[in-house]
């Protein structure tokens, strides 16, 4: 029943389209009649039309696939916050995918941030990504290890990577997909946070061992050596002497630390 009722909205957003026109942007619409084109169903149907699974990773735009009525919705979703609050708190509560992505583009103020809360449990990425943004550090501080690169950076950037560090350091996933991020991430521990004699022994492995093969300096591992060592007591620093003789960058950072009192 649900997909005959998506059908039938279908159709009604293509008869919408202005006389002539061939393209899909927007201006292509009849405002409306794209309007009508929901607004004609009951409110039963309604619900099903923007909850169905449909909707979740539908194009935004597209020319190749039968998936190109993304302005149409994002047209339809426009209108409806301007001229029918009722029917768009309505439509926000069953939304799923493109609906969401667009009612979260529209909404504002308080109802956004609540809005933000209730749709990070969404299953596509693009929703989540902007939910995100406008929820509480305390919320986006659940994505900060996300698989996805663009939530995952949000997150990181909505909470401050100095009040999530913990959370990638310790992070399986990201000790092998992410080097820069955790690199980002131990700059900002303090060496009893974690065992920072295996992560420097690791990096100065990792070093010696791109050297002995001719290949480029893994700037990364280098990064995290010298923030280590920027840390360690100074008279700790000689037991790692023949470690980094291998790279200046590093020697000339303990020599200095070593002849001076400031170091």
């Amino acid at each position: 029943m649900a997909e005959k009722v998506l059908a039938k909205y279908v159709d009604k957003i293509k008869d919408s389209k202005r006389s002539g026109q061939k393209s899909w942007w927007a201006s292509s619409y009849d405002q409306e009649k794209l309007l009508n084109a929901l607004i004609s169903f009951d409110k039963k149907d309604i619900r099903k039309i923007v909850r169905d699974d449909y909707w979740i990773n539908y194009p935004t735009w597209s020319t190749s696939t039968k998936k190109k009525f993304g302005p149409a919705i994002e047209l339809t979703v426009r209108n409806i916050y301007k001229s029918y609050p009722k029917l768009f708190d309505f439509i926000s509560t069953h939304a799923n995918g493109i609906w969401q992505m667009y009612i979260l583009d529209n909404a504002s103020g308080a109802g956004k941030i609540r809005l933000s809360k209730r749709y990070l449990g969404a299953k596509d990425k693009r929703v989540i990504l902007r939910a995100v943004k406008s929820t509480s550090a305390s919320q986006a501080k659940k994505f900060v290890t996300h698989s996805n690169y663009g939530i995952r950076n949000a997150a990181i950037k909505r909470v401050g990577i100095e009040n999530c560090y913990k959370s990638i350091i310790f992070n399986d996933q990201l000790k092998r997909s992410s080097t820069w991020l955790r690199r980002e991430a131990l700059r900002h521990a303090d060496l009893s946070e974690f065992d920072y004699k295996k992560e420097l022994l690791d990096s100065l492995e990792h070093i010696k061992a791109a050297k002995a093969n001719g290949s480029w300096d893994p700037y990364s591992s280098i990064l995290i050596a010298e923030d280590i060592l920027s840390k360690m007591q100074k008279e700790d620093l000689l037991y790692y002497m023949d470690h980094i003789s291998n790279n200046d960058r590093l020697s000339e950072t303990v020599r200095r630390r070593i002849g001076s009192e400031w170091g």
